[in-house]
């Protein structure tokens, strides 16, 4: 049976190792956060994106505040 259920969540940028990291620098993630009603299956846990090598601190802050101005709410759907 399908489903969807949809979320409010702003991106929020972290910086340091996360799990699963490698390398000499720490990566740069945008975490979502919740900003309203959250999504069940991330209520025991967070989704965030992990940026590629040598995405700069101020480019990942400028990327988060464009999904912050266009990203109205987050969907998961299940098969």
């Amino acid at each position: 049976m399908y489903g969807a259920e949809t979320g409010k969540y702003r991106f929020v940028v972290k910086e340091g190792r996360v799990e699963g990291g490698s390398g000499d620098h720490p990566p740069v993630t945008l975490a979502l956060e919740p900003a309203g009603e959250q999504i069940g299956v991330l209520r025991e846990g967070h989704l965030s994106l992990r940026l590629a090598a040598g995405f700069s601190v101020e480019q990942a802050r400028e990327l988060a505040r464009r999904l912050n101005d266009v990203v109205i709410s987050v969907a998961f759907v299940k098969y």
